[in-house]
């Protein structure tokens, strides 16, 4: 699928309008809010009504909204152009004493065409979760939805993947980039609505075998990660092999 949009009338996966608050909402039309944070803001640039982070060769770039997001059950919408690289959603997530960061992300792996979510914890980065895509380009809308434990990952209003994972309890939500720029725009997070998620299965793709996690490191490098899964819900149903 490519290009498909979420229109006005279409519900927003997990939205409950009678009963959801609006924790966050940023459309990128003004100055960066001071709220926004970065181990180096120099890779963070707000223009034409976009955010963009930029990463270089094997480097991983986050920018989190220092505020901390203490209800058990939330949905972060934004919009992300895969264009420029990998690129993708934080949830749940910090900088360590270290200044690492640690919290889930929510990523498109656009050299492998994948959509994956990943747990950074105590310098170890592991793959809870991934399948297999058709090929994206353009401006996606990517929701995430918690409800405790449990999240849930959608792109233009398709499930793609869930996982339950309790090393996190709260934290703040973010922006990443990994070889190349991420470009994003539209970012609302929204509590109270999130136990009405779609239960639909995933889409059809492909949850590759997984190994074990990459070794600690000061900063992660993600082309030395090798995987874990904890997901504990079933894996998408299968697709095409691998390449």
């Amino acid at each position: 699928y490519d290009n498909l949009k979420i229109t006005p009338s279409a519900p927003v996966p997990g939205r409950n309008p009678a009963k959801d608050r609006e924790l966050v909402s940023d459309d990128f039309s003004a100055e960066l809010d001071k709220k926004w944070v970065s181990k180096t803001m120099d890779d963070i640039d707000v223009s034409d009504g976009k955010m963009k982070v930029t990463s270089g060769e094997r480097v991983d770039r986050y920018v989190l909204y220092s505020e901390n997001m203490t209800e058990s059950k939330y949905i972060v919408e934004t919009t992300l152009d895969v264009s420029g690289g990998n690129s993708g959603v934080l949830i749940k997530g910090g900088f360590n004493a270290e200044n690492v960061y640690e919290g889930y992300s929510f990523t498109y792996d656009k050299e492998n065409n994948l959509m994956k979510a990943s747990r950074y914890h105590n310098g170890y980065l592991s793959i809870v979760e991934k399948v297999r895509v058709a090929p994206l380009n353009g401006e996606h809308t990517m929701t995430v939805c918690v409800d405790g434990s449990r999240h849930s990952m959608y792109v233009d209003g398709k499930l793609v993947l869930e996982f339950i994972d309790s090393t996190f309890n709260d934290g703040s939500v973010g922006y990443m980039a990994y070889n190349g720029t991420g470009t994003f725009d539209n970012l609302k997070v929204y509590a109270g609505g999130a136990e009405t998620a779609p239960t639909a299965p995933p889409v059809s793709g492909e949850n590759p075998e997984s190994t074990q996690p990459a070794e600690p490191t000061d900063s992660v490098d993600e082309s030395q990660i090798t995987e874990s899964s904890s997901a504990s819900v079933p894996s998408a149903e299968p697709g095409e092999g691998e390449p």
